[in-house]
């Protein structure tokens, strides 16, 4: 079982909004599959709440239409058991509602975004999400040493 998971979600197609995409693609070339699973995604289904029970850490990674183009935020998800409004496709929060409905487990979870331009067809980040990627990455990647790390019960400060 993977200490962390990370799912990257977006439609590759739509330029920024492959961030996600992208992202976990990138981090499979820097992480080893003894630290995280890593996923991809165009949206999130109900499928993952599976997934989601057997790690210790979640980490979302999606783009955001809103804020300064190449702008990063982290933020804490928490589960968010009435947020149900379409069952085929969720947001972080009510999918770790779902996984704690069905396998009693509700992991620590992050949302990691960048805000992106550029969401018309085409496979290729803006230049501003693009200069971005790296930091995101190191972000990741410190937060999954992190959890690796970790012995404790909670990974992240409440």
């Amino acid at each position: 079982m993977a200490r962390a998971l990370v799912i990257g979600y977006g439609n590759p197609s739509r330029c920024d909004d492959g961030f996600g995409w992208k992202f976990a693609e990138s981090l499979r070339q820097i992480c080893s599959s003894k630290e995280a699973e890593i996923l991809h995604c165009h949206q999130l289904v109900p499928e993952l709440a599976e997934a989601i029970s057997k790690a210790r850490v979640v980490i979302f990674v999606d783009a955001k239409s809103n804020g300064e183009p190449g702008t990063t935020d982290v933020q804490t998800i928490k589960s968010a058991r009435g947020n149900r409004s379409n069952t085929h496709h969720l947001d972080p929060a009510a999918l770790l509602a779902l996984s704690e409905t069905l396998y009693g487990v509700n992991p620590e979870s992050l949302l990691v975004t960048v805000a992106g331009k550029e969401f018309e067809h085409g496979d290729e980040l803006s230049p501003a999400v693009a200069a971005a990627m790296p930091a995101a990455l190191g972000q990741v990647r410190n937060i999954i040493s992190i959890v690796c790390d970790s012995a404790g019960d909670h990974v992240f400060a409440s």
